[in-house]
């Protein structure tokens, strides 16, 4: 049983209300479908990834009604209940039976039960948001939870579908429910009855030999990486990953992810344009194409020559509040290229139905694209808004977490790092 034990300020409820229930309604496929013959293909679901750490602060207690967001911080295992894996899964399970869909081992144990049989399989990497208040004596909390779906296929042997949904609930009073499921329960339904997931469930007439029977037409990019998952990178070499992009009169940042030459920015920074400018730290320019981009999430993806510099190695894990990082870009000028920032990690936020990392960390015009990197030289989030109060820093940026930008690009690391 869930208990609204700790309140939150009406800008966090705000942000749930008006992000997830506006997000929650699109799932993104990645890809163009295929036409195929409806045959059913067997998937299970064989894992569920906390993005979370324990401790870390989802939101503030209000202290007299919903306007006030000062008070003592909710706290994510202690005020807010960790996921319940097992639960969840089946939860999934009913959900697919609903929908006259068949999930393989969920007659007993979706983790214990053998599923060699099935084709695809499913894993989920959740995100939850808080907040309550009370208000003329009456508690309300929302729940929001942000799901990243990945299916891949054992016989492609790669993943061919990376996609969100979102689920919302709201509660009033002294409602007697289980936000963490009913909110799951809501992601799930989406994901189900999108036209990408059931496409995939369903299968092309057997293939001959040597035909594909892959489902999209745009298929996963493998980032070639040299880093050991161990190595650390210092600051200072890192700079050297860290381009800037320049495109006509308007600049910005990006960074290498991949010895083939892939760059990594914001959508913004290269707008519709197919062909910008990529300059190096040592100031040396190269061509770059615009291969990939997605416009809702503001990323793109360049394709230039790497020049043998190190691909930068990427944290898709939960970065814990509190955490020290740092932001390099090209801020105002192109002249202040290289330029390094240190902060911390402020919070972590959903804010219009995506997920977002704030900072203290400072950061300008120009360096929308940069990385925002660990101690050990990771990237774990990309820079895209610095908010300002009548033309002054405030101190609370946002950044895209990296794995994000490989969801909505299509992209999967070669050498995986850990969380942390």
């Amino acid at each position: 049983m869930f208990c609204v034990c700790t309140r939150a300020g009406a800008w966090m409820i705000a942000r749930l209300l008006t992000g997830l229930v506006a997000a929650a309604l699109a799932v993104a496929p990645v890809g163009t479908l295929a036409q195929a013959p409806k045959t059913q293909r067997q998937i299970a679901f064989t894992k569920i990834e906390d993005q979370q750490a324990r401790g870390e602060v989802v939101g503030r207690e209000g202290l007299f009604d919903c306007r006030t967001e000062s008070g003592p911080p909710i706290n994510y295992g202690s005020d807010v209940p960790l996921l319940r894996p097992a639960e969840l899964a089946q939860t999934f399970a009913r959900q697919m039976t609903r929908a006259g869909h068949e999930v393989a081992g969920s007659n007993s144990s979706l983790f214990k039960t053998d599923t060699s049989e099935a084709e695809l399989e499913l894993g989920a990497s959740i995100f939850v948001a808080f907040a309550a208040c009370e208000m003329r004596d009456v508690a309300r909390s929302a729940y929001g939870m942000t799901v990243s779906w990945e299916v891949y296929d054992r016989k492609l042997r790669q993943v061919v579908l990376r996609t969100q949904t979102e689920g919302l609930v709201l509660q009033e009073g002294k409602e007697q429910t289980d936000p963490q499921l009913i909110a799951f329960d809501r992601a799930a339904s989406r994901l189900i009855s999108s036209q990408a997931f059931t496409a995939l469930l369903t299968a092309p007439a057997e293939a001959a030999p040597g035909e594909s029977r892959e489902v999209y037409t745009q298929p996963i990019i493998k980032l070639v990486n040299n880093l050991s998952s161990r190595e650390v990178v210092p600051i200072s070499d890192a700079v050297g990953s860290v381009v800037a992009i320049i495109n006509d009169d308007s600049h910005g940042s990006g960074f290498l992810v991949s010895a083939e030459g892939y760059v990594i920015t914001n959508y913004h920074v290269v707008d519709d344009s197919k062909v910008v400018t990529v300059r190096w730290s040592d100031g040396i320019e190269t061509k770059g194409e615009v291969v990939r981009s997605d416009k809702r999430r503001d990323v793109a993806l360049i394709k230039t020559g790497s020049r043998d510099r190190q691909p930068l190695g990427l944290r898709t894990g939960a970065i814990p509040t509190g955490e020290e990082v740092y932001a390099i870009g090209t801020p105002i000028d192109r002249g202040f290229q290289n330029t390094v920032t240190r902060g911390i990690v402020s919070a972590n936020r959903v804010m219009d139905g995506f997920r977002y990392l704030q900072s203290d960390v400072t950061v300008n015009g120009g360096n929308s694209g940069g990385p925002l990197i660990d101690k050990n030289g990771r990237v774990v989030a990309i820079c895209v808004l610095g908010i300002r109060d009548e033309g002054l820093p405030t101190g609370i940026n946002l950044f895209i977490p990296i794995r994000d930008a490989l969801d909505f690009l299509s992209l999967e690391a070669a050498i995986p790092v850990p969380a942390s």
